[in-house]
């Protein structure tokens, strides 16, 4: 049995160097009117252990040479079929920022081992997460000064003030005939970086930006502008963005869905 001393961490706790993973398992329905549970996460927890611990051991010692899409379709399936029930979605996380998964938006159910699924009920997702620090001052030149202090409140300071912006990315990779993903979590950061990060970081959104020379440059301003400037580019690069969300704060953030 697992000692866990630390109810917030991984168990067992690492004794040395450790490789970091965390797995995100969705299981869709109704819960039990008696329990209240959907299903019980003390049955997830030791169906992840029981599937996923020994192949990424594999991977990691250079057993495995799958590209990492297909491997986490297989640990789905695989946990699924020790759950004995279906399961929605499934994702692995292989840094804090780094995100790749599977997710069923047609019936909620992942392939059994060794089966494969249309493209129109299985989605490959990758997300990844990024940050840059930028200025900006919420104002409307159109209405007064008394206005603009109602509205915005210390936001409105003539002087400005900063955030550490967050950055979130959702894309949906193109799959090829083997169901591979033809987009990488390289090329994703390549794209994020020179459309959005290089632009806004450590600029002064409301001089330094022509896209909010006429637009107040909100969080939410900032999100839709973001995700404009995403669009084509990943579509040309095979893939579509799904969703972005950018944090202004810890507690303040917007998310636009395409």
């Amino acid at each position: 049995m697992l000692s866990k001393h630390n109810t917030f961490a991984s168990a067992p706790s690492p004794r040395g160097l450790a490789a970091w993973y965390e797995t995100v398992v969705e299981v869709q329905g109704a819960p039990d009117p008696r329990s209240g549970y959907i299903i019980g996460i003390d049955k997830i927890d030791k169906a992840v252990r029981l599937t996923v611990l020994e192949p990424l051991r594999a991977a990691l010692r250079g057993e495995d040479s799958r590209d990492l899409s297909s491997l986490v379709l297989d640990l789905a399936s695989r946990t699924q079929e020790a759950l004995q029930r279906p399961i929605s979605g499934f994702k692995l996380r292989v840094t804090p920022r780094h995100e790749l998964g599977w997710v069923n938006e047609h019936n909620g159910c992942m392939p059994k081992p060794g089966d494969t699924m249309s493209t129109e009920e299985l989605n490959l997702m990758i997300r990844i997460q990024f940050e840059f620090a930028a200025s900006h001052r919420l104002h409307c030149a159109e209405e007064s000064d008394e206005w603009n202090r109602d509205a915005f409140g210390k936001c409105n300071n003539p002087a400005g003030h900063g955030h550490n912006y967050r950055v979130e990315v959702c894309v949906t990779p193109d799959l090829d005939e083997n169901r591979r993903s033809r987009m990488t979590f390289e090329a994703v950061e390549a794209i994020v970086k020179r459309e959005v990060i290089d632009r806004f970081d450590h600029r002064n959104l409301n001089e330094q930006c022509t896209e909010f020379e006429q637009l107040n440059p909100s969080v939410e301003n900032i999100t839709a502008v973001s995700r404009d400037l995403l669009m084509k580019p990943l579509a040309e690069s095979g893939g579509r963005l799904r969703e972005i969300t950018i944090w202004e704060t810890e507690k303040t953030s917007c998310t636009c869905r395409v």
